[in-house]
């Protein structure tokens, strides 16, 4: 094996037996790589709350959501609940991350400072700084085949 001097024909054991993964430097660049496309995606730019597919009628008894509030790439304005904490509801035809990941990279970019982010399976909220300085939730929830995302106040 003269001419793949950098390998090795039995695999690396730790004291446990089992086969140790060491990354080289190309996975490592690969990594990387992923990670930035990632972060260069276009849907995670923001787009104000105003578009048309996700437009929300606010009643006047409602805290309405800023200009400047960011909505997700295809999301679709859902009804809102009798609830008068809600402000504003869509629903994203994405399960997984996507939501809790736009929301995290697209509120700071918008101006909003988040203030805590709380990822778990099913289920995701983000708590953020309001215009008039209360604290915000947005929540995103997998909902059948897709994601309900609701910005709501913030509650214990």
């Amino acid at each position: 094996m003269a001419d793949r001097p950098n390998t090795c024909s039995a695999p690396l054991r730790n004291s446990h037996g089992w086969p140790t993964l060491f990354l080289s430097g190309a996975a490592v660049l690969l990594l990387l790589a992923a990670c930035s496309a990632v972060a260069a995606d276009p849907s995670l730019t923001a787009t104000p709350h105003a578009t048309q597919s996700a437009s929300v009628a606010q009643s006047p008894d409602r805290t309405g959501l800023p200009e400047s509030f960011p909505v997700m790439p295809g999301a679709v304005a859902a009804e809102l609940p009798a609830d008068p904490t809600v402000i504003a509801r869509w629903t994203v035809d994405r399960v997984g991350s996507a939501a809790y990941d736009f929301y995290a990279a697209a509120l700071p970019k918008a101006g909003f400072r988040v203030a805590g982010l709380y990822p778990a399976e099913r289920a995701a909220i983000i708590r953020f700084d309001a215009p008039d300085g209360e604290i915000w939730q947005l929540l995103a929830e997998q909902v059948g085949d897709g994601t309900r995302i609701t910005v709501r106040m913030d509650q214990p």
